[in-house]
């Protein structure tokens, strides 16, 4: 079995690479770890990574794993968030630097407007041509 691409190319256009990778630790259960290598066009240390999971979790080892961190450790506090969010609501005209200034909230400017953005407290401002096209509209009724 020979792959004309490497295996990462294959890998990165394909939406789910589960056959790919089970006909891999197959092969490789057959004929070696530096054979399937050769024949898949890629490296001995990903065919042991998924020979590896193959063996320890079965078919459900091949399936793709979430990269997302399971853990945030500079995470903001919910407290301080609940504060940053209310006192956006208090006084919408203020803006982070100035709320972080005036009430001592222990975060950065940065972080506070992704939680004003994450509760849907900032709007994208809108740009010239949108606001002449709205009054223009409004003009003509």
């Amino acid at each position: 079995m020979s792959a004309p691409v490497s295996y990462f190319d294959v890998i990165r256009k394909m939406p789910n690479a589960f056959d790919y990778r089970l006909r891999l630790a197959t092969h490789a259960r057959q004929h070696g770890v530096k054979a399937t290598a050769r024949a898949f066009s890629t490296t001995a240390p990903t065919v042991r990574k998924w020979l590896r999971r193959y063996r320890a979790q079965g078919l459900k080892g091949l399936q793709e794993h979430s990269r997302a961190p399971l853990h945030q450790p500079h995470q903001t506090p919910p407290e301080v968030e609940q504060q940053a969010v209310e006192l956006r609501r208090q006084l919408p005209t203020f803006g982070s630097r100035r709320l972080i200034h005036e009430f001592d909230l222990p975060s950065s400017h940065g972080a506070l407007e992704r939680i004003w953005h994450a509760h849907g407290l900032i709007h994208r401002r809108r740009k010239k041509y949108q606001r002449k096209q709205d009054l223009a509209a409004f003009k003509a009724t």
